[in-house]
């Protein structure tokens, strides 16, 4: 059955939509079960809709609740692109809204899951360590066992990725924020607030250093993994660099002052990547590697191979262009300074994991201050794969996979989204707006929602919302029952 949903900042809910969507016999579709879904049932509440017309004054009680058609992502791909165009005028003030929505073709399903937010948890760690690391697992105590020399040891990835969490004022209390003295980092951290583990063990076959950080002020876990000496990995021990291609198939290598671009199609045509892999081996071995390890379960759905992991989706920037993984470049300091970047290899690709569902995104607030107590932002992050299987990773958590509720979620259209928006703007004060209100852009977006905000328990589902903006504000709204979950200013 739909699960009622609390609202934030609105005067109410709109429940009306999901009560009627029950007794239309309208439902999610349980993962374990096929429930027949009537297309096209239209959910209206008792009280007639009583259309507005173009510029019309707004009347709530005119109006009604939420009314529209409840389908399936596939019934909105066939009906193409998605239009809602209208202005309203609510107590002098005008609200206007030019939003149209293009269903991806690539989503096939809009699966919703339970989610649970990371906490400290000791057993969680040494699960997770265990069913990396098994019995070669060695926890790294010693203080001075882990200092970066930058001349000697570039190739030290994971000491990179612990000075970005003790360097960043998102992770970290403002007075535990590290801004001096990060090429010596002790290699176990244990404070108030956070703590930093590092292990070294045996990982598919390599000897991998394995960074476990967790922070309570962010409420956020990170785990990352990497082969403790690249040019061993890659059967070359003159290598001690990596890099990652980014979305025109070209590597940026160097530094600010000594920067240069190769493009891999073009410097290294002559040197295809060794890893042969194909788009579903890919998908398939990295949920087979994480489906077993405690609190990593990276569902095949938020695997997206061409999501590239510094600019978003490949096919989409590059128009009509074939989509482009992002390829493991590994080098040499004589790569650098040669004009056929010799010695380079291709080896593998670097994935892109937990930012979308399907294709559809997951939201990302663009500070910490965006959605408050209310949600935590879900992160994702990268694997690095290759014919042997993972060889590395870097993955955030602010929450933690379960299972799957439901395996497709029928979802309003946009039209019963806007009504939720309209009663919202109803119930405000329209003279303390500074000018009229111009929405124009809608997307489809997941969303960690906690179910209960009275409630200790932290109990959150990822769910499928529609995510209304003007240039002022954006409004997330539950395309499972049209309620309004909140604005953010």
């Amino acid at each position: 059955m739909v699960k009622s949903m609390n609202t934030r900042r609105t005067a109410r809910v709109a429940g009306a939509v999901c009560a009627m969507m029950l007794m239309a016999g309208c439902g999610q579709k349980p993962a374990d079960e096929v429930v027949e879904y009537p297309v096209g049932d239209t959910v209206k509440t008792e009280a007639e809709k009583t259309s507005v017309e173009d510029n019309s004054e707004y009347d709530s009680e005119d109006y009604g609740e939420a009314a529209g058609t409840l389908a399936y992502i596939s019934e909105y791909q066939k009906e193409g692109t998605l239009s809602y165009n209208k202005e309203l005028t609510i107590d002098g003030m005008k609200i206007t809204y030019n939003l149209s929505y293009t269903p991806p073709e690539e989503v096939e399903r809009v699966p919703t899951y339970k989610v649970n937010m990371v906490s400290a948890d000791e057993a969680l760690e040494a699960d997770i360590v265990s069913a990396l690391f098994g019995d070669t697992a060695v926890p790294m105590k010693d203080s001075n066992a882990f200092e970066y020399h930058y001349e000697e040891d570039y190739g030290n990835f994971l000491f990179a990725e612990l000075q970005k969490r003790m360097s960043d004022n998102w992770w970290l209390e403002p007075e535990d924020v590290h801004y001096a003295d990060l090429d010596t980092l002790s290699s176990w951290i244990d404070k108030t607030t956070y703590y930093s583990h590092i292990y070294e063990g045996e990982y598919n076959g390599n000897t991998c250093r394995l960074l476990i950080f967790y922070s309570e002020y962010a409420k956020r876990l990170y785990i990352s993994l990497y082969p403790k000496n690249i040019g061993e990995f890659i059967g070359d021990t003159s290598i001690t660099q990596m890099g990652c291609s980014d979305i025109s198939g070209s590597l940026l290598i160097g530094n600010w002052d000594n920067s240069r671009i190769i493009d891999l199609n073009g410097t290294m045509s002559d040197r295809s990547n060794k890893a042969d892999l194909s788009d579903k081996d890919i998908s398939r071995t990295i949920y087979e590697t994480f489906k077993d390890v405690p609190g990593m379960l990276i569902p095949e759905d938020q695997i997206d191979v061409y999501e590239n992991i510094y600019q978003g989706k490949t096919f989409d920037i590059k128009g009509d262009s074939l989509p482009v993984k992002c390829e493991c470049v590994f080098y040499t300091d004589k790569s650098m300074q040669s004009e056929n970047f010799d010695g380079a290899v291709r080896n593998g690709y670097a994935v892109s994991v937990g930012n979308t569902v399907n294709g559809i995104p997951i939201y990302k607030p663009n500070t910490p201050d965006d959605i408050g107590d209310y949600s935590k932002e879900f992160k994702g992050g990268v694997v690095l794969i290759d014919n042997s299987g993972v060889f590395g990773f870097n993955l955030e958590y602010s929450f933690t996979i379960e299972d799957e509720i439901y395996d497709d979620t029928p979802l309003i259209n946009i039209e019963s989204a806007v009504t939720e928006l309209n009663h919202f703007y109803d119930n405000v004060n329209m003279e303390d707006l500074y000018s009229n209100v111009d929405f124009i852009d809608i997307d489809l977006v997941y969303f960690p929602l906690k179910l209960d905000n009275d409630s200790e328990e932290d109990e959150y589902e990822l769910i499928p919302t529609w995510v209304i903006r003007s240039q002022e504000e954006r409004y997330i709204i539950n395309a499972m029952d049209g309620s309004l979950i909140f604005d953010i200013n």
